[in-house]
C-alpha cells in the first residue's frame, strides 16, 4: 500500500461545538431540575418550576463551558501528515495515533493521542482546511489508527 502524500491542514476553531456542549449541559440540568421538582411537588405552579429549571441551567452551563474549552481549545492548530507520522502543529506533539471518532462528510471529530500526555480532541472541517481538505481526508482514510479492542492490544 502506498502512503498518502504529505498534507498540512488547518483545523477548525470549534466555537459552535463548544457552545453546543455548554448548551447541552445546561439543557440536561434544566430538564433534570424540572423533573425533580415535578416529582417532589406535582401541583407546583409553572413560575417556580420555570425559575428552578432556569437556575439549574445557569449553574450547569459553567461546568459545561469549562469542559467544552478543555476538550476543544480555541486555537486548534494544524494537523500534518509527513508521509511517516502525524503531528499537531505549530508547537504540538508528534502523535502516536489519530482516530476519526465521528465522520459527517464535511466535518470530522478527531481523537489525537500524543506519545506522552493526555488525549486531545480536535475538529476538522472542509471550511477550515480549505484546499487541503481532500488531501487530509485521503491521509486520514489511509493512515488514521483504527480503534483497538482491549483484548487485541498485547503490551
Amino acid at each position: 500500500m502506498r502512503a498518502a502524500p504529505p498534507v498540512d491542514a488547518a483545523l477548525a476553531g470549534a466555537t459552535a461545538e463548544r457552545c453546543l456542549i455548554a448548551s447541552l449541559h445546561a439543557l440536561a440540568a434544566a430538564v433534570l431540575a424540572a423533573w425533580a421538582m415535578l416529582l417532589t411537588a406535582p401541583d407546583l405552579a409553572p413560575l417556580p418550576l420555570a425559575a428552578g429549571a432556569c437556575l439549574a441551567a445557569l449553574i450547569a452551563a459553567g461546568p459545561g463551558h469549562w469542559l467544552a474549552r478543555r476538550g476543544l481549545p480555541p486555537r486548534p492548530g494544524r494537523l500534518a501528515w509527513d508521509g511517516q507520522g502525524w503531528t499537531l502543529r505549530p508547537d504540538g506533539p508528534a502523535l502516536a495515533a489519530v482516530v476519526v471518532a465521528l465522520d459527517l462528510d464535511r466535518w470530522l471529530l478527531l481523537r489525537l493521542q500524543p506519545h506522552r500526555g493526555r488525549l486531545l480532541w480536535r475538529v476538522a472541517s472542509a471550511r477550515a482546511a480549505g484546499p487541503q481538505w481532500h488531501g487530509l481526508r485521503i491521509a486520514l482514510n489511509m493512515h488514521a489508527t483504527r480503534p483497538l479492542d482491549g483484548s487485541a492490544h498485547a503490551g
